[in-house]
């Protein structure tokens, strides 16, 4: 089977997001009267997120118009304005702190991914069935926060100069961009059992490798290379063993056990 989906926001310019998805199944084996215990599965699709409203709202309040913010120091204010707040025509001349901002990148694109799996479904003896599927993850403009106003590469030494800035004037200019990467692979093992007419079991085991260079804010604000590596849900070793015993007088038990590393 095909499909393919649109999808637009209009609180950023990007309004080209298509979807497209196959997929397909195959039992071999499978005649008019039989089915086939075994089926393979494979298919390859593309999937947006939404560019977060809590990020369009940010950008709206901390313009350096409708709400003003300026990050103030030990190091930069003088010790007769403590522990009153410096006047605002002090802040507003940039004579303490220069305001820090918040803005969208103009080229920010919703964030997709193109995820392709296969997978063998098969049924067992003793009322047992099994699956195992390969996962292939690569996310594209995945979003981050960049400064795009820290001193520029080799202009800031500690203690001789505190750098040039590409928009003097200003502090911080935190900026929403979707310039970021990962790649995901798993493989994943099911299998479920129904010992008796009381006990059903059920389980999984996942291993999974993640790597990206999304995690937090950048080491270097001009290299987000530098950053890729293990991402915040790379879990090596997933498993799950559970099921459900159906006891006397209606009382039913879910004991499980979950693992991870």
């Amino acid at each position: 089977c095909t499909g393919l989906r649109y999808e637009s926001q209009n609180n950023i310019h990007d309004h080209h997001d298509f979807a497209p998805r196959v997929a397909v199944a195959w039992a071999p084996g499978a005649k008019k009267n039989a089915t086939s215990k075994t089926v393979i599965r494979a298919g390859w699709g593309m999937f947006y997120d939404r560019f977060d409203n809590g990020n369009v709202l940010n950008a709206l309040r901390n313009n350096g118009y409708s709400q003003l913010n300026y990050l103030l120091t030990a190091t930069n204010v003088p010790l007769s304005y403590y522990p009153n707040i410096p006047p605002a025509s002090v802040l507003s001349a940039g004579l303490l702190s220069n305001q820090s901002i918040t803005r969208i990148d103009p080229t920010v694109r919703a964030p997709y991914i193109m995820q392709a799996q296969i997978g063998v479904d098969r049924a067992l003896p003793g009322r047992t069935t099994m699956s195992v599927n390969l996962i292939n993850t690569r996310g594209v403009h995945s979003p981050i926060t960049r400064d795009v106003n820290a001193p520029l590469p080799g202009t800031y030494i500690p203690g001789v100069s505190n750098g040039m800035l590409p928009f003097p004037g200003y502090g911080l200019i935190n900026q929403y961009e979707t310039t970021g990467v990962y790649k995901q692979t798993q493989a994943i093992v099911n299998m479920s059992t129904r010992a008796s007419r009381r006990i059903s079991l059920n389980g999984y085991y996942a291993l999974g490798f993640a790597h990206g260079d999304t995690n937090g804010s950048p080491m270097n604000q001009y290299d987000l290379a530098e950053d890729y590596g293990r991402t915040r849900f790379d879990v090596r070793h997933r498993g799950y063993v559970g099921g459900t015993v159906n006891l006397p007088y209606g009382i039913n038990a879910a004991p499980f056990v979950t693992m991870s590393s």
